[in-house]
């Protein structure tokens, strides 16, 4: 990841939170999604989601050790964060057929910026380690039933996610 990008990013969860009230203002980005394909319930939202400056993020606040969530829009400066918990991991070797891949199953309590609403989704994550980098594919589902799917590039690490399988 870029230092101006993770600095940028890191400034404004800073900003956010000292915007909403809350005392915690140290976040360290663990890794980040850069979103280059959306899906909500089968229809396309790729446009919108590029023209927005979607990504997506994990996140550790420094003061709880509290890994968080955030499908962040930098253009709106808008977000859906919050803490992940119920972390699965597995691991799949490269075979003949398929490049190494890792599955994060998760599930991730979130609250809205731009409007009241809360909820819990289920996640499924997959990275893909490719010749020409990491891919993701990850899959929402919103207690709604709702189906969200982002698809796009992975930078950074997942070591302190795998970390907290050992908790």
């Amino acid at each position: 990841m870029k230092y101006t990008n993770f600095f940028m990013v890191l400034f404004t969860l800073q900003t956010f939170a000292q915007l909403n009230g809350t005392k915690k203002d140290v976040f360290f980005i663990l890794s980040e999604f850069k979103v280059k394909d959306v899906r909500t319930n089968g229809i396309d939202y790729t446009k919108k989601a590029l023209e927005g400056e979607n990504n997506l993020f994990f996140y550790k606040d420094n003061e709880t050790n509290e890994v968080l969530f955030s499908n962040y829009w930098k253009k709106t400066a808008s977000q859906s964060y919050g803490p992940i918990y119920n972390l699965e991991f597995k691991y799949f070797k490269e075979t003949y057929e398929n490049y190494e891949r890792e599955e994060y199953k998760f599930k991730w309590s979130y609250k809205n910026t731009y409007e009241e609403k809360v909820g819990t989704c289920d996640a499924d994550l997959f990275l893909e380690y490719k010749p020409m980098g990491i891919y993701f594919d990850l899959k929402l589902i919103a207690e709604n039933l709702d189906e969200l799917h982002y698809r796009g590039e992975f930078n950074g690490t997942m070591s302190y996610i795998k970390h907290l399988l050992n908790k």
